[in-house]
């Protein structure tokens, strides 16, 4: 029998254990906290970049079906506002639903020049040049929802532009389609493209 003044080797079972060491520190916590930091500023503008390639890519397929759908209204000698168009055709409708009109022309005179709607980022206008149908797709606000400038033309061909300089950007700064009367000197800037058919 232990005699009453031997310490106790036992630990009650209500006692609080101590604080342990493993327990990181202000340092590790600041060392966490940075390395977090650079993961997000690097990260942000990969994923930014992916954000404005999709949207570059959605226009480029919407111009595409635009194209069709401009082509078989002609072909009926009928001009309806684009979005119209676009809505009462069946594999279209799905793509514009949620596009916003951006105006709506009062009278056919209007019309010619083209009424806008916005969707992926991108305002798009149907315009005639030298009597010749052109489709325009260019960014709401370039940078932040696209960068190039698109063109799909009544021969069915596609173009785009780089639109470096930004110029093209929201409602009020349409780009102008190069006439052929004057135009090859705007021209060199836009470039044909192949656009590989939707899946």
């Amino acid at each position: 029998m232990p005699s009453p003044h031997t310490p106790s080797t036992h630990t009650p079972l209500n006692s609080t254990p101590a604080p342990r060491a493993s327990r990181a520190g202000l340092a590790d916590r600041l060392t966490l906290l940075a390395v977090l930091m650079v993961v997000v500023l690097v990260s942000l503008p990969r994923l930014r970049s992916f954000g404005l390639h999709d949207n570059e890519t959605d226009a480029l397929q919407t111009l595409l079906g635009l194209g069709k759908a401009v082509q078989a209204a002609e072909m009926l000698e009928v001009r309806p506002a684009l979005l119209d168009l676009a809505a009462a055709d069946e594999t279209l409708a799905a793509t514009v639903r949620g596009a916003r009109r951006l105006d709506m022309p009062a009278n056919s005179a209007e019309l010619l020049s083209g009424d806008r709607f916005l969707l992926h980022g991108y305002v798009f206008q149907w315009q005639v040049s030298d009597g010749q149908s052109v489709l325009l797709a260019w960014p709401w606000n370039v940078g932040s929802t696209g960068r190039g400038v698109f063109a799909w033309t009544g021969t069915g061909m596609l173009y785009g532009h780089a639109n470096r300089l930004g110029l093209w950007t929201g409602p009020g700064a349409a780009p102008t389609w190069p006439s052929t009367q004057g135009g090859a000197e705007r021209a060199a800037n836009w470039r044909r493209l192949e656009f590989p058919a939707r899946r």
